[in-house]
C-alpha cells in the first residue's frame, strides 16, 4: 500500500486510530510536520520519535513523569528524550499504541535541521552565561 501525503489531512482518522490497536507500519499515514506542530498543548499533544508521530494527549495521566511529558511540546521531536529514558519493552509497546502516523522523509530531514538549530541556539545561550 503506497502512503501518500494528503493535502487536506482528515483529522478524524487520526483521533479515531489513536485509541485503537497498533497501526501496522504499511498502513501508517504520512502526517505533515506543519500539522504535527499544531498539536502542541496539554489538550492536544503530538510528538515525533524516530520519524513516527504519536498522539500523547491522554497519556500524561499514566506517564511516570506525569506532566513532564508536556514540558517541551514546542520542540516536537522527542527522540533523544525517549531514547534516554525508555528502555523497557513495555515502553516501546505502549508507544506503538499511540503511534498515529509518520513524517515524510523530507519532513524528517527538516525536523533534524530544526533540532540541530535549537541545540546550537541553546548552546550559545549557555556559553553566553559563562562569559559574564
Amino acid at each position: 500500500m503506497k502512503r501518500n501525503l494528503m493535502p487536506s489531512y482528515d483529522m478524524t482518522h487520526v483521533h479515531a486510530t489513536a485509541q485503537r490497536a497498533i497501526i501496522p507500519d504499511h498502513e501508517l499515514p504520512i502526517i505533515p510536520l506543519q500539522e504535527v506542530r499544531k498539536h502542541n498543548d496539554r489538550k492536544d499533544a503530538w510528538i515525533v520519535i524516530n520519524g513516527d508521530v504519536f498522539d500523547v494527549t491522554n497519556y500524561a495521566r499514566s506517564h511516570p513523569g506525569r506532566t513532564a511529558i508536556f514540558s517541551n511540546l514546542d520542540q516536537v521531536d522527542s527522540t533523544s528524550c525517549f531514547n534516554l529514558h525508555h528502555h523497557s519493552q513495555r515502553a516501546f509497546d505502549r508507544a506503538k499504541s499511540m503511534r498515529i502516523g509518520r513524517l515524510s522523509p523530507e519532513d524528517q530531514q527538516q525536523l533534524k535541521k530544526d533540532v540541530e538549530a535549537q541545540r546550537a541556539t541553546e548552546n550559545d545561550r549557555i556559553m553566553e552565561k559563562f562569559k559574564h
